[in-house]
């Protein structure tokens, strides 16, 4: 009979030696439902960031809030990101969707400090709360 620590390092072993060196990588471009709306619209930060902007100045907030929303999953760390999630926040703003708006102005204030007017976004915040309260 087999001990179980032999049993798991022939288990390892046999794993070792079946595995293939080289990671999983894509090697074609797969066309699902969910891709349009998973993807940004564009390859690139700037292009995202400047995309977004065009869909907000055509009125189109809705659209707008998604590719800002977007780049800030898909590029955390560009240096757009932080311009992106403030105006992703005005969106809602902008909609009247106060509970949405203070919440993406308290991610930002969290996850970008120092990148946007602290002051006055602290004051829109408060702005917000007190419509919150005073709103049946």
């Amino acid at each position: 009979m087999i001990s179980r620590l032999k049993q798991f390092v022939l288990g390892v072993a046999l794993l070792a030696t079946t595995a293939s060196a080289v990671p999983y990588e894509e090697t074609s471009a797969r066309s699902h439902w969910y891709n349009s709306w998973i993807r940004p619209a564009k390859d690139n930060p700037h292009a995202q960031l400047a995309y977004a902007d065009q869909l907000r100045a055509a009125g189109r907030l809705s659209a707008a809030g998604s590719e800002y929303r977007l780049l800030t999953v898909f590029w955390p760390e560009a240096v757009e990101a932080p311009k992106a999630q403030l105006a992703y926040a005005q969106t809602f703003d902008t909609r009247q969707k106060w509970q949405d708006a203070f919440e993406e102005y308290s991610y930002l204030i969290e996850h970008y400090p120092g990148t946007f007017p602290y002051n006055d976004i602290l004051q829109r915040q408060f702005e917000i709360a007190e419509l919150l309260m005073t709103t049946p």
